[in-house]
């Protein structure tokens, strides 16, 4: 991806939240930390950091954000750093001459206007506030909700308006918030958050728990008519849980008043109705009210009440109500453990290997205390267990368990039949294993049946094939298989180069031949550029030249085709 390129290497929708992101100056600073090297703090629902590295032709060769989205390969905090990269990178020459940081107009504008603002009177800040005050609720809302010394159930009804009316605002007619406004609606958030960490940071962890709560319900609430495909109600979400979390880190100095109204908040919130709609989020509260229920049994009574409760509500079939349930069951298990209880613990085990969590801990126990033929029958009944209920994953994990246990054990012969089973099912880091625990005398034939075995399926054990065709330096074979799936020459052409070069011309020519048939578009044209390019690098310039004035000639009538021709 380059900067001169986003428009076609970004998701418009996220290219849209980046754009929108730059117009309300979101990207607060850029700064250029070593050659090519851009940090950039993004405004969102709390200050993120993106960090971008670039060539000199504008090539962005990394890219990371600390925000919480994984919908996509690209965030639009990312994208607003990007197009402010591309529209306010300075040029090489001024940075040859000494200026290092190259800082976004957003980085320069925000330093100016605090300037203007340390200069101002007393007075006229707050003439202008109160202005602003009578224009906007929501400023009036802001201001009050900074600077005023509220706390406890005010505060958090002051911050509960100041959502709402945040909402409001980028709702339409019908309450419902389209993405393009998803940003502004949570604005409102961002305020409440500021002022759960400054109780928090004052040591007043019921005031700021309560915020965050108020966060969590209304955020669930507004999942209901948001169009929230870029993630960013869920991160909210995700952000007040988190801070609950952090609060309980810290409740070793707590009253056992605090500890009980903690404990008390976090119940309830966790039995809100829209969390039903994800059981995550359910669990997040649960586990952290779990380390309060740890060092006191009347509120562990009250937790292990909750779980139930959430248990009943689970109950059904599915793969969901299994997963609350074994969820749930883990959670109990963990407290038995952490309450010293680990003989019921050990009976709670065994009683609930239907639920993969728990075989997997107690073939882990098993190894621990050196039972391994448990250990190992564990996996096997795991195997047959999961086999019969058509889930594939886990029966390779169990598989995997079993080559663990045959592995530390020194049981070779059971180690490489199982690995190679493994190998077959799609997992190549077994290979090398089993080259190296085969007897040397039985390797060739070990090896001639996993070719033909590979060679005659399709799929993903193609792929295994032609890694260890690569692995082993087969050419001969490798070609063969390239010559009859010629969309493959791209990928191991380099591997042939020597020893097929010629047979691999007339493959890579069929190949342009039949990408320019199908092109249409100024991206296919560059495909094929690509691939004319690697016929260059395997039949030398006079093959690609020819391949360029051919395809001059067949299409006289594609002008874009033929501009990107005269660039290879």
């Amino acid at each position: 991806m380059n900067l001169n390129t986003l428009s076609s290497s970004i998701d418009p929708v996220i290219l849209d939240r980046g754009r929108e992101y730059v117009s309300l100056g979101y990207v607060r600073s850029i700064e250029e930390t070593e050659n090519g090297v851009y940090v950039a703090a993004v405004r969102g629902s709390e200050l993120y950091e993106v960090v971008v590295e670039l060539d000199d032709d504008g090539e962005v060769l990394s890219l990371e954000c600390d925000c919480p989205y994984d919908f996509g390969p690209i965030c639009k905090h990312e994208a607003a750093v990007l197009l402010e990269l591309r529209d306010e990178r300075e040029p090489l020459s001024m940075r040859e001459n000494g200026n290092n940081a190259a800082t976004s107009s957003v980085s320069r504008i925000s330093t100016d206007l605090r300037a203007v603002l340390e200069s101002a009177s007393k007075e006229s800040l707050v003439a202008l506030l109160a202005s602003l005050a009578e224009e906007s609720d929501i400023v009036e809302r802001r201001v009050r909700l900074s600077l005023s010394p509220i706390s406890g159930q005010e505060a958090v009804e002051q911050c509960r308006q100041l959502i709402r009316s945040s909402i409001r605002l980028h709702s339409d007619k019908h309450g419902f918030v389209d993405w393009r406004s998803v940003d502004g609606a949570v604005e409102g958030v961002t305020i409440a958050v500021e002022k759960s960490l400054q109780a928090a940071g004052s040591g007043d962890v019921m005031t700021a728990a309560a915020i965050d709560r108020c966060i969590l319900e209304e955020m669930v609430d507004l999942l209901q008519s948001v169009d929230d495909s870029s993630g960013t109600v869920g991160a909210e979400i995700e952000g007040s849980l988190e801070r609950m979390q952090d609060l309980i880190a810290d409740e070793a100095g707590w009253t056992a008043e605090v500890r009980h109204d903690m404990m008390r908040l976090l119940l309830d919130a966790s039995e809100q109705p829209g969390l039903a709609e994800c059981d995550e989020w359910r669990i997040a509260l649960l586990q952290s009210a779990s380390y309060l229920a740890a060092t006191d049994a009347a509120l562990r009574d009250q937790w292990l009440a909750a779980l139930s409760r959430a248990g009943d509500g689970a109950k059904g079939s599915g793969w969901g109500s299994d997963y609350l349930t074994e969820r749930l069951d883990l959670m109990r298990y963990e407290m038995l453990l952490a309450t010293g209880a680990e003989a019921e613990a050990r009976l709670f085990l065994q009683d609930r290997l239907h639920h993969s969590g728990f075989r997997k801990q107690a073939i882990q126990q098993a190894r621990a205390e050196g039972d391994y033929n448990r250990a190992i029958r564990l996996s096997r009944e795991g195997e047959e267990q999961d086999s019969a209920r058509g889930l594939p994953g886990l029966v390779n994990q169990w598989k995997q368990l079993r080559y663990e246990v045959y592995q530390l054990t020194g049981q070779t012969r059971e180690q490489q039949e199982l690995g190679i089973a493994l190998l077959l099912n799609g997992d190549f880091s077994y290979y090398q294993q089993v080259k190296a625990i085969c007897p040397p005398s039985e390797w060739p034939q070990v090896y001639r049946d996993l070719l033909k075995q590979l060679g005659q399926s399709s799929g993903r054990e193609h792929s295994l094939y032609t890694r260890i065709l690569v692995a082993e330096r087969e050419t001969d074979l490798l070609f063969a298989y390239v010559a009859k799936n010629p969309s493959t020459v791209e990928q191991y052409y380099a591997y042939l180069a020597k020893s097929h070069r010629e047979e691999l011309i007339p493959i890579f020519q069929q190949r342009i031949a039949g990408k320019a048939q199908r092109a249409s578009n100024r991206r296919d044209y560059q495909d094929v550029c690509r691939i004319i390019r690697m016929l260059r690098e395997v039949g030398g310039r006079e093959a690609a030249e020819q391949m360029v004035k051919q395809l001059l000639t067949q299409y006289r009538n594609k002008p874009a085709f033929r501009d990107e021709l005269g660039h290879v």
